[in-house]
């Protein structure tokens, strides 16, 4: 089971009886939420940086291939 399963798992399991006003299932369920937006953030800020990373990487690809375009004409 994954963090993100785990943490859905809590915010299931407890929202009915933070819903009834349990003191303590309302704040299992307010962190868990916390806890999968960060986790959220993390996973959106790894996938830009791979994008930028692979972009950077064609870039420079094609900025080789233009130098050997360059010679051969």
């Amino acid at each position: 089971m994954t963090i993100r399963e785990k943490l859905e798992q809590i915010v299931d399991i407890e929202t009915p009886h933070a819903e009834e006003g349990c003191a303590v299932a309302q704040g299992r369920v307010i962190r868990a939420q916390s806890d999968l937006e960060d986790l959220d953030r993390l996973e959106w800020k790894l996938r830009a940086s791979q994008f930028q990373d692979e972009e950077e990487r064609n870039w420079r690809s094609e900025e080789r291939n233009w130098g050997v375009e360059s010679e051969d004409a």
